[in-house]
């Protein structure tokens, strides 16, 4: 039980992380690096603990791990599906 609420929050983080995703895009630099090409985010170098446990900077590390087939799936119920399948599927 306590497993799938833990992934229903992440699905949830990931979601808020698609609204706010284009507006990260516009934080990328102009020419392609490796982790431009794979559609990756940025994450920066933080030297506190309290920046690098930040919502914002975890749901980062969470997403650049979801795979670019999953992460590409147009229609938000076809993605939470695939989402769900990929954390299911690593327990």
């Amino acid at each position: 039980m306590i497993i799938i609420m833990i992934i229903i929050m992440i699905i949830t983080i990931i979601t808020i992380i698609i609204i706010i995703y284009p507006w990260c895009m516009t934080e990328q630099l102009s020419y392609l690096t490796r982790s431009a090409a794979n559609e990756k985010l940025s994450i920066e170098h933080y030297t506190t603990n309290l920046r690098k446990f930040c919502p914002a900077v975890i749901g980062k590390y969470i997403w650049n791990n979801i795979p670019l087939s999953i992460r590409s799936k147009s229609p938000k119920k076809v993605f939470k599906k695939y989402l769900q399948r990929f954390f299911l599927a690593q327990y």
